[in-house]
């Protein structure tokens, strides 16, 4: 008996008999319904090994894209390949040598096309240059602060939390704590001394036993420096641990909780709102013994700074204090700052580092600079005195593109912000960047030469005034060498841009060479190794290209070996799998039509003459193998082809860099047009153009892709989802889904058929039985 599933109609003890076969009748009626629907199955095992050898076929036809892309990258692409054949510096036959001792960091050479051969002396070398502006020196006040009074330093105790700040130095922070609790600071003397001793333990100090940060005093001020202009410093505050302490403690009569000024404070957003809130002893008592006592305090201090019916309650939940928003309103709560230290110290918030903080913004940061950012050039301020700002700063760049007109707003805008906007701006074209070493800033053109210029003007404020590359009149220029053959003859060229080309010989300048220094001799002879090896490459690349599409397209099928089913693979081991698909995968190209187009075009481009060049790959030593097994493999006379570099290098530049008038595009779409390119291009064009019209991805004249690409696309393009294979397996898909949908009906069907046949049995049973129980009981 088979039960392939069972359940009840809603009636206790009614069967369902669907599909509960075999349980009277005795048959294997699974494999009944098997035998009836193989015929079916096979329909759709059928299909599917069809879809099976498509897939095939892509990853086939997509190897073959690959071999052809890999050697057109290698040879035809402008942009990525160094061997590029459609270039004539590939087939420079020369090479250049500097004389011993010439200083190589001032100048480089390269012989090229046209040039010639002999002894070059190059004098009076100057490099172009930009435009630019610099500050020339640190930017920032020193790190100083106010006068210091006795009555100030008397202040100082742990108790009061005034008694500590934080320093980084290169990155490292460390706590600061005096110690006056005993009156141990009597001057300001005694607090330089201490603070001295501190960050020695702090940082270290140098060789020499000098502290890394150095303190003095500077008429009761203390003056911060570092020992190395290299290193950056902050001077910061520490938090206040109210937003902690004071929603976790649950204070008793045994475990109170103490307010103070280290733990009073915590920061409160509603909403878009921020404020601190300062939490005020309860009836002039600082110490609480009920979390109800403590919660009235921290009421009192939200609705100082908030305003009654902020929306925002504490509450007492677990014997701790917690905030609830009566109206649903976003809130949240933060650390402060206790800054009771630096104000004890005089320390001014915008003037607490050595270096430029390019990411606070700037309304937090104006005092620091030697020349307030935010007064115009007429004395007047774009700050008001409560620390808003009247407008915008603003500024203009005009460089040899035009000029741009800049505005931030400094309470949201950092510097960081300002050098992204006026880096990216085209017009602007310039590079604006910040020296952390020397504390510095330069701004300069991104063009070279004699019309490459600058001009900045503060027009709101004084921003780039403030970072001292504001001004106006900035301007590059040209560059030049003197070239002196061994002729005598001297020819001296001028260049905006510090590379050019001119007579067959690139230059690159990189510095001027010094005043009084020797000329640099400069030796260009013939060379035609790194040419030799160019077209040997080629060939032997082609010929393991063709070697490789030849084997495809001959391969022989093995029809017998088709994909496997899903029943066939059940019946087999892993191995057994992977060599029957070896065997199904093989000969899947055979006479492939595209691929044996494309093989024919290439061996037919390599010996039709090219027009107006007087030489062909045969007069230059490259003929093909006389041996018709090499299926038209290339052979190279490399004596042959060394004595045509040599005597001949341009007819032979000319054999593979020809170039036609009549782009590729429009040859794509007029077979006419197409003729005269091919008759008119070189080797190189002649071969780009025929891989191209075969792995293009990049629609045609007529809107087609290449011809491989059409037939099974490539990964990554859009033609990875709509060549011609894929659409055949979205049909196969299809027929499969219908095919199922009818099996699974015809397979319902005969299951239904025997489930009622075993019902009439089953009831045949029962009569059976009961006759023979009423004949029994007679």
């Amino acid at each position: 008996m088979n039960i392939n599933s069972s359940g009840t109609n809603g009636l206790q003890g009614t069967t369902n008999y669907s599909r509960l076969t075999g349980m009277v009748s005795g048959f294997d009626t699974d494999g009944l319904v098997k035998a009836s629907l193989s015929g079916d199955q096979a329909k759709i095992d059928k299909i599917k090994q069809s879809k099976e050898l498509n897939m095939w076929m892509i990853d086939a036809y997509r190897d073959v894209t690959s071999s052809l892309q890999s050697f057109y990258n290698q040879f035809f692409d402008s942009v990525t390949s160094t061997t590029n054949l459609k270039l004539a510096s590939t087939f420079s036959s020369y090479n250049t040598v500097l004389a011993a001792g010439s200083p190589s960091d001032v100048i480089s050479v390269t012989a090229g096309v046209g040039v010639r051969a002999g002894v070059y002396s190059l004098s009076n070398i100057v490099a172009a240059t930009n435009a630019r502006i610099s500050t020339g020196t640190d930017i920032t006040k020193t790190v100083e602060t106010g006068v210091i009074s006795q009555a100030d330093l008397d202040t100082i105790k742990s108790s009061n939390y005034n008694n500590i700040f934080k320093i980084t130095l290169n990155g490292k922070t460390a706590d600061i704590t005096l110690d006056n609790d005993a009156g141990q600071i009597a001057s300001v003397d005694d607090l330089v001394s201490q603070l001295q001793g501190k960050l020695n333990a702090a940082f270290g100090v140098d060789s020499s036993g000098n502290g890394k940060v150095k303190v003095e005093n500077n008429g009761g001020k203390l003056k911060f420096t570092t020992v190395r202009n290299t290193d950056s410093f902050t001077i910061g505050t520490i938090n206040n641990a109210g937003a902690n302490k004071l929603f976790s403690t649950a204070p008793t009569e045994t475990t109170p909780f103490d307010l103070n000024g280290g733990n009073n404070q915590f920061e409160l957003t509603i909403g878009n709102n921020t404020k601190t809130v300062t939490v005020p002893p309860l009836a002039g008592n600082s110490t609480f013994t009920t979390a109800d006592d403590l919660k009235a305090a921290i009421q009192n201090g939200i609705d100082a700074a908030f305003g009654a019916g902020s929306g925002i309650t504490a509450e007492v939940n677990n014997g701790k204090v917690v905030l609830k928003s009566e109206s649903a309103v976003n809130y949240s709560i933060g650390n402060t700052a206790n800054g009771a230290t630096n104000a004890i110290l005089q320390i001014d918030s915008s003037n607490i580092s050595n270096k430029v903080d390019l990411n606070t913004k700037l309304s937090s940061m104006g005092a620091g600079f030697a020349i307030d950012p935010f007064k115009n050039s007429d004395g007047t301020s774009i700050k008001n005195e409560d620390g808003t700002f009247s407008k915008n700063i603003e500024f203009t760049i005009t460089s040899s593109k035009g000029t741009s007109t800049f505005s931030f707003d400094p309470a949201t805008t950092s510097i960081n912000d300002i050098m992204r906007k006026v880096n990216m701006d085209t017009t602007a074209n310039a590079t604006m960047s910040y020296d952390v070493t020397t504390n510095s800033f330069r701004i300069q053109a991104k063009d070279t030469g004699a019309t490459s210029k600058l001009d900045i003007v503060d027009t709101a404020g004084g921003f780039m005034s403030s970072l001292g590359i504001s001004g106006t009149g900035a301007v590059g220029s040209d560059a030049s060498v003197t070239v002196t053959g061994d002729d005598g003859t001297s020819m001296t060229i001028v260049r905006p841009d510090n590379s050019f080309t001119y007579a067959g010989l690139t230059f690159n300048i990189s510095k001027d060479l010094p005043i009084g220094a020797d000329p640099i001799k400069v030796t260009v002879s013939g060379d035609t190794s790194k040419t030799f090896n160019t077209i040997k490459s080629f060939v032997d690349q082609y010929n393991a290209l063709i070697d490789k599409l030849n084997t495809k397209i001959s391969e022989k099928k093995e029809r017998s070996y088709l994909p496997l089913t899903e029943a066939q693979k059940a019946s087999m081991t892993t191995d057994q799998i992977e060599k029957w698909e070896v065997k199904a995968k093989t000969g899947l190209l055979q006479g492939n039509t595209d691929i044996q187009n494309t093989l024919d075009r290439l061996r037919t481009a390599l010996y039709d003459s090219v027009e107006g060049v007087g030489i062909s790959l045969y007069s230059i030593g490259i003929t093909t193998s006389t041996d018709y097994r090499q299926k038209g493999k290339l052979v190279i006379d490399e004596s042959k082809l060394k004595e045509a570099l040599a005597n001949n290098p341009d007819e032979v530049t000319n054999l593979f860099t020809a170039a036609s008038d009549k782009s590729y595009y429009k040859a794509s779409g007029d077979y006419a047009i197409k003729r005269e390119r091919y008759r008119e291009s070189g080797l190189a064009d002649r071969f780009s153009d025929i891989i191209q019209d075969a792995i293009r991805t990049t629609p045609d004249a007529r809107s087609n892709p290449g011809t491989l690409i059409m037939k099974a696309g490539q990964v990554g393009d859009a033609s990875e989802y709509t060549n011609s294979l894929i659409k055949e397996i979205l049909g196969f898909d299809k027929i499969i889904d219908e095919l199922n949908a009818k099996l699974t009906s015809k397979e319902n069907a005969l299951y239904a058929k025997y489930a009622n046949m075993e019902k009439m049995l089953s009831r045949m049973s029962a009569q059976s039985g009961w006759l023979a129980s009423q004949f029994g009981g007679q």
